[in-house]
């Protein structure tokens, strides 16, 4: 048993590493959308670099985003199968529609904005001006729903009605007074 609310000691770990996965694909998220903007705003770089670009780190992207995705899924749907919290039910349902969404952008979204800018230096038609519009909401409605599955795997078990056999309460919201000594 853990030290932290009479858990098996492998159900704490399998949440530390959804934990885990889920803060480590948000940081890495938002530092690529960050370097990416930079790369594509820097008027140094001709159009050609920069769909080559596209080609060569979007595939690492949700390479990443993938191996991230499905372990947290895994994790959580180990945490729903063992601790029945309604939470963790919540948190599995987010992160299976995020993994659903990184999966249909790269299908659908990803793949035919790449036909559009290959060979590299193509003009921007409509279509492709869609896809790029499509994708960013994709993206950051996918990013939302781990970042609230994240919050949800680091709050307070206590605070969402998790009773803990053989843990104590970490606080105790109601107001007593003090009885005199």
């Amino acid at each position: 048993m853990s030290a932290c609310g009479g858990q098996p000691r492998w159900i704490e770990q399998t949440a530390s590493a959804a934990r885990f996965l889920t803060s480590f694909w948000l940081g890495a998220a938002a530092l690529f959308v960050a370097a990416g903007v930079r790369e594509v705003t820097t008027p140094e770089l001709s159009e050609t670099v920069k769909d080559l670009l596209v080609s060569r780190r979007f595939p690492v992207f949700y390479g990443f985003q993938w191996v991230c995705l499905a372990g947290a899924i895994s994790c959580a749907g180990v945490l729903c199968c063992f601790r029945k919290w309604g939470r963790d039910r919540v948190v599995f349902g987010l992160l299976l529609l995020a993994g659903t969404l990184a999966v249909s952008d790269y299908l659908l979204v990803y793949r035919p904005l790449l036909e559009l800018i290959t060979p590299p230096g193509q003009p921007r038609c409509d279509a492709f001006h869609s896809l790029h519009k499509t994708s960013e909401i994709v993206n950051s409605v996918g990013w939302l729903l781990v970042f609230v599955a994240a919050c949800l795997l680091h709050a307070c078990p206590q605070a969402f009605g998790c009773h803990l056999p053989g843990g104590s309460q970490l606080v105790d919201l109601q107001t007593r007074p003090k009885s005199p000594a």
